[in-house]
């Protein structure tokens, strides 16, 4: 039997793989299109909405910053009463007119919120210890420092209860020092510092009255018309009494004016 030889040529190259890719069906692509364009929808709706959301947002927040600001400054917080603890150195009206607020009206917060700064502001010995807005009603508790004295320099001393501070503001009414050095003031203001203010507000003007055997001696003017002739060291001691001086004086002697000597004897010279 002949046998047909099987010769092998070796420079022929056969690509399995391409005639096998020819003859393979890779099938329909549209289905992986459709799937792309949806995604690509997806994100394009998921960015809107996102637009949408941020914008939301921003109105929500203009909204209530807008609120907000109405509520402050807004005159819709209606005053129907003051009330103000007893004070010594100045008025109700003088505090009621600083902050100008009244009774009856109405007020955004805006202008509430600064009473206490307008009242330590124009007054330098008050200051507000307490201050609440409740129920159309303002409550005011105002603590006061002590107007002492007033040198002629144009220094204000006044005390806190635990100091004595100065200022240069000769706009508070208080006794007038008029005529002593540095050492003499600070005596004297040290002294009337431990008065009762009811006391203290009697007083006009302090100058010196010293003579060769006393260079303590003083003579008060009293806003009543008399005078008191005193020590410096004697002020706390002596001048406590003076308004039951005043009343034996306008009992006794039919409210005459005199000099009080207070220094020796303790007796009543009427001009």
């Amino acid at each position: 039997m002949k046998r047909d030889k099987f010769i092998w040529d070796e420079t022929k190259e056969v690509d399995i793989d391409n005639e096998n890719s020819e003859n393979e069906d890779y099938g329909d692509f549209s289905q992986f299109n459709q799937i792309q364009e949806e995604q690509e929808t997806i994100e394009k709706t998921s960015k809107k909405y996102k637009v949408k959301d941020k914008k939301s947002r921003n109105i929500v927040v203009i909204s209530i910053v807008t609120i907000i600001a109405l509520l402050i400054f807004l005159p819709i917080n209606r005053i129907d009463k003051i009330n103000i603890n007893e004070i010594s150195f100045v008025t109700r009206k003088e505090i009621i007119d600083q902050i100008e607020v009244s009774e009856g009206k109405y007020y955004s917060i805006f202008q509430l919120i600064f009473i206490e700064k307008k009242i330590e502001d124009e007054f330098i010995y008050e200051s507000v210890s307490e201050f609440s807005l409740k129920d159309h009603s303002i409550t005011l508790k105002v603590k006061e420092y002590k107007p002492i004295a007033i040198d002629d320099e144009g220094t204000f001393y006044y005390s806190n209860d635990s100091e004595v501070l100065s200022t240069q503001d000769t706009s508070y009414r208080a006794p007038i020092l008029i005529g002593f050095d540095e050492t003499s003031t600070n005596l004297i203001v040290e002294q009337l510092s431990s008065l009762e203010y009811n006391v203290l507000k009697e007083i006009a003007g302090i100058q010196p009255n010293f003579n060769e055997i006393n260079n303590q001696l003083i003579l008060i003017s009293m806003e009543d018309g008399n005078y008191i002739e005193i020590n410096i060291n004697q002020i706390n001691t002596k001048l406590p009494y003076y308004l039951q001086m005043q009343a034996i004086i306008n009992s006794e002697k039919g409210g005459k004016n005199g000099i009080i000597h207070l220094n020796i004897g303790d007796y009543y010279e009427p001009f």
